[in-house]
């Protein structure tokens, strides 16, 4: 089943579930919602459900990441509360143990079968979404990949698949380096005074890197998986967001949701603007 062009504010294509009569299919771990804005939430790692159908990984990373996949749900509210339209959202239900949706899929599961499924629908998904929401700014969109993190410091940490030594690098060094083939590194979307991190900071959330904290300063850090390297070209830009678990938190996730959808809107009428009605007449009017 394809994405529409979203007029609606949401609907649920996918997420029906199994049932007892019926073998599980890749589609019943795959949510995916419709939205009127150019900007696609990704929650790859927040699903709790073990299908035995879906062989164990053996190596990796098999925990989820709690609470991120509620919170790109209570995001994708916020955003509609204050924009009065929602992001399209693709999440999952099925658990990282089964397979890694932030991994080349040779990596992403041990074998073959229903894991590996759930890759190539979840993979499929993004890319109608992004194909979608690319359609709303003319072939412009942005993809925010929701993840959490266990560091010791509470920062959000954005992913641009630039390492930390490069954010080490000032600005004019950093603007040199190569970034994805041969592209230069765009500073001002990463760190500047309108990037997500400062807007996340404006917001109440502190986050590298930013005009404050313009790089991880030799702590651990996350720089970006599979996602936001796969899902992206020179005019649909992809960041990974890492989440302290205090940020994920029950008790936090609604003010975290309200921050972070803040934030998103204010990038979004920055880098994203809606185009301005045009302006010139037609021949056929300046007859009349």
């Amino acid at each position: 089943m394809g994405l529409r062009t979203a007029t609606t504010a949401f609907c649920v294509l996918f997420a029906q579930g199994p049932t007892a009569e019926t073998p599980p299919r890749a589609l019943d771990f795959i949510e995916v919602r419709e939205g009127a804005l150019p900007l696609v939430l990704s929650a790859p790692h927040g699903g709790t459900e073990k299908p035995s159908a879906a062989a164990d990984r053996t190596s990796g990373v098999t925990t989820l990441d709690v609470g991120t996949r509620e919170l790109a749900f209570a995001v994708a509210d916020e955003l509609e509360r204050l924009l009065a339209a929602r992001p399209f959202v693709v999440a999952t239900s099925i658990h990282r143990s089964k397979v890694d949706l932030n991994r080349p899929a040779d990596d992403a599961t041990d074998t073959a079968g229903l894991g590996a499924d759930v890759w190539r629908e979840f993979h499929a998904a993004l890319e109608r979404a992004t194909a979608a929401a690319r359609k709303l700014r003319e072939g412009r969109a942005l993809v925010i990949d929701v993840h959490g993190h266990a560091h010791e410091e509470p920062l959000v940490e954005l992913g641009f698949a630039l390492d930390a030594k490069q954010l080490a690098l000032d600005d004019a060094t950093l603007a040199r380096e190569r970034w994805f083939g041969e592209a230069l590194v765009d500073v001002p979307w990463v760190r500047g005074t309108q990037s997500l991190g400062a807007r996340l900071a404006e917001a109440g959330l502190g986050a590298v890197p930013s005009p404050a904290r313009p790089h991880p300063e030799g702590k651990p850090y996350f720089n970006g998986g599979y996602i936001v390297r796969r899902h992206r070209d020179a005019d649909l830009r992809a960041v990974q967001l890492e989440f302290p678990a205090v940020a994920r938190s029950k008790e936090r996730r609604v003010e975290t949701a309200r921050a972070v959808a803040r934030a998103l809107a204010q990038v979004l009428a920055d880098w994203y603007p809606a185009p301005k009605p045009s302006t010139e007449t037609s021949p056929a009017k300046a007859a009349r």
